[in-house]
């Protein structure tokens, strides 16, 4: 029984360390303002097309990211990455909608989308410290610890967790078995 606890409670705690990709990089709050980027693509804002219920991106907007799919793991981890490769047009209306609400361009839109995916709890309390004057977070900037980090997780943690998983229920997979056939 011990067993088990010790690799659940691993397991747990290699789950729970993914706030490690919470970035910490930060621009000054008077250096960058939602008015003053809106002003500088209010040309690119998207619209809403009723029709088909999605977003459009204007034809000012070029519809490139600032970074590609592997840049969003080196900076916010598994969750945007993971966002972006399996749902790209899902992900791209999540950008464009940020994009027209917040008044940003799409770089900032992109960095923010990827935060909150990552991390959705810090990302809401960052906003409300910004609206209180805080300074502004800069999601898109590639920090070293945090690609070191999410190299770390891609070659080490992840496969040591799903170790532990696989073993934890082959495990008790078996004690079941034993416990069946009435053997201990």
């Amino acid at each position: 029984m011990a067993k088990y606890s010790a690799s659940l409670l691993l397991a747990f705690l290699c789950i729970a360390s993914a706030a490690a990709f919470a970035p910490s990089s930060i621009i000054e709050s008077s250096s960058r303002s939602a008015t003053s980027l809106y002003g500088a693509v209010g040309k690119a804002k998207p619209k809403f097309n009723k029709a088909t219920e999605k977003w459009e991106r204007s034809p000012a907007d070029d519809g490139k990211y600032p970074y590609d799919a592997i840049g969003a793991l080196l900076r916010h981890g598994p969750p945007a990455f993971i966002s972006r490769v399996t749902d790209s047009d899902e992900y791209e209306q999540f950008v464009l909608n940020y994009m027209a609400t917040a008044g940003v361009d799409r770089s900032e839109a992109t960095g923010n989308i990827d935060a909150k995916l990552a991390n959705p709890v810090d990302w809401s309390f960052q906003k409300v410290e910004e609206k209180k004057g805080k300074p502004k977070v800069d999601y898109t900037e590639l920090k070293p610890r945090n690609a070191i980090l999410a190299i770390i997780w891609a070659l080490g943690i992840t496969p040591l967790t799903i170790n532990v998983i696989q073993q934890t229920i082959s495990q008790w997979g078996q004690g079941i078995a034993a416990d069946a056939y009435g053997r201990h």
